[in-house]
């Protein structure tokens, strides 16, 4: 049962989630979905360990939760980056002539959309002499240095 039930929270995990992309402020997607999984794992999580207590049953349903929540996070993430994902969507909305695609999706356009996303997420910012790291971009580059030394992964 613990474990239908952490199916039943992911599923409202992700409609919240869906709600709340279509409500202001507008903040990146993923923020929204990690916010909504971490307030209703915390709520599953309670609900469990006072149904179950400290039990194999508990650490099922948490373990299935996690695992639910990652999937739609690397699915979701997957669509936002994919050309393939990208090209379908907008033939969805009509036809396009093939030069168009190319010309949309070319490489260039490629590195400036992701610039677009460092700038919009605050990691990088724009300058008059080009881009440069924030503050924010420096903490995470020191975080993923820590889990790399953690991980004992060697520096490029």
């Amino acid at each position: 049962m613990a474990v239908v039930l952490a199916g039943v929270y992911a599923a409202v995990a992700i409609v919240l989630h869906a709600v709340w992309c279509r409500l202001p402020p507008a903040l990146p997607s993923v923020p929204k979905y990690v916010m909504v999984a971490a307030l209703t794992g915390s709520i599953l999580v309670v609900q469990l360990l006072l149904t179950y207590g400290l039990n194999s049953a508990t650490l099922a349903g948490v373990l299935v939760y996690g695992l639910l929540i990652e999937l739609y996070l690397f699915m979701a993430t997957l669509i936002f980056s994919s050309v393939s994902a990208i090209w379908v969507r907008r033939l969805r909305r009509g036809s396009a002539r093939l030069e168009a695609m190319r010309e949309l999706y070319s490489p260039t356009w490629m590195v400036n959309s992701r610039m677009e996303r460092l700038v919009s997420g605050d990691l990088i910012v724009k300058t008059d002499r080009g881009y440069r790291v924030t503050p924010k971009g420096l903490q995470m580059i020191q975080t993923f240095g820590r889990l790399r030394t953690f991980f004992r992964h060697a520096p490029r």
